[in-house]
C-alpha cells in the first residue's frame, strides 16, 4: 500500500479516458497538463514495444502512465523526489491494476544510477522549465520545485540509465531553452537525432521542443510542428 496523502487532489482523465490519474488539486501541488501527453506520443512513436521505460521527475504518472497505454511497455520506473507526487502515482498504479509493473522511487535524479535502477530502453522526462533563481517563485512549494531547476542533472541520470544501441531518451522543454537542452545532451555523450517543435496555433511560434535524443550518433530529423 502506498503512504496516506493528505493534500487536496482531483481525479482527472486524459486520451479520452483511457488514462485516469490522481492529481494536486488546484493551488496544492504541480499538475499535469498536455505536454505530458504530447511527449508520450512523442516518445512512442514508431515503436510499439519497450522493455523498460524509466520516468524522470515523474510526478503522478502522467508521462509514464500514458506511453503505457499508447504502447506496449513491460516495466515502468517513476523517479520523483517528492514524497506526496510518489504516493499519488502509486495510488494511480493501483487504480491502473499496473502494481505489478509500476516502480515509484523516491530520490532525486542526481543520485539515480543504472545499478539501482536497472537499464532503461528509454527514458522520458518533462524536467523544470524554469532555471534556478529565474522567474516568479510560486507559494506552494512542491509545485516550484516541480517548475524551477537545471535540465543538466536530468540529462545525466539518463545517459546512465540508457543501454543499448536503440535506447533513447525523449524530452520536452521550452522552445525558448532548446539550446540549453541540447547543450546538456552533448556533454552527458548522448546525441540529438529528432524533434519537433509544438505551437499553440500556426500564427505563433513555438512554445515547447519535443527531442529525442540517443547514444549513437546520426543524423538529426525535424518531424513536422505539432499543435496543442
Amino acid at each position: 500500500m502506498g503512504a496516506v496523502v493528505s493534500l487536496l487532489t482531483t481525479v482527472d482523465s486524459v486520451l479520452d479516458g483511457a488514462v485516469v490519474l490522481e492529481q494536486p488539486a488546484q493551488g496544492h501541488g504541480y499538475r499535469f497538463n498536455v505536454d505530458a501527453v504530447l511527449l508520450a506520443r512523442f516518445a512512442v512513436h514508431g515503436r510499439g514495444a519497450f522493455s523498460h521505460l524509466v520516468d524522470l521527475g515523474a510526478g503522478v504518472g502522467a508521462v509514464a502512465f500514458c506511453a503505457g497505454k499508447l504502447a506496449s511497455i513491460k516495466a515502468l520506473t517513476l523517479v520523483d523526489d517528492d514524497a506526496a507526487a510518489c504516493a499519488l502515482a502509486r495510488r494511480n498504479a493501483d487504480r491502473a491494476g499496473l502494481a505489478d509493473h509500476v516502480r515509484v522511487v523516491e530520490c532525486d535524479v542526481s543520485r539515480v544510477q543504472s545499478a539501482d535502477i536497472g537499464p532503461a530502453d528509454i527514458v522520458v522526462m518533462n524536467p523544470p522549465y524554469t532555471p534556478d533563481r529565474a522567474g516568479r517563485v510560486s507559494p506552494v512549494q512542491a509545485r516550484d520545485r516541480s517548475r524551477r531547476g537545471s535540465v543538466v542533472p536530468f540529462v545525466q541520470a539518463a545517459a546512465r540509465l540508457l543501454s543499448g544501441s536503440d535506447s533513447r531518451l525523449c524530452a520536452c522543454y521550452p522552445a525558448r531553452s532548446l539550446v540549453q537542452l541540447l547543450q546538456a545532451i552533448d556533454s552527458a555523450g548522448l546525441h540529438a537525432r529528432r524533434g519537433a517543435m509544438v505551437h499553440p496555433s500556426e500564427s505563433k511560434p513555438a512554445r515547447i521542443a519535443l527531442i529525442e535524443a540517443s547514444t549513437q550518433s546520426g543524423e538529426f530529423r525535424l518531424e513536422p510542428p505539432v499543435f496543442g
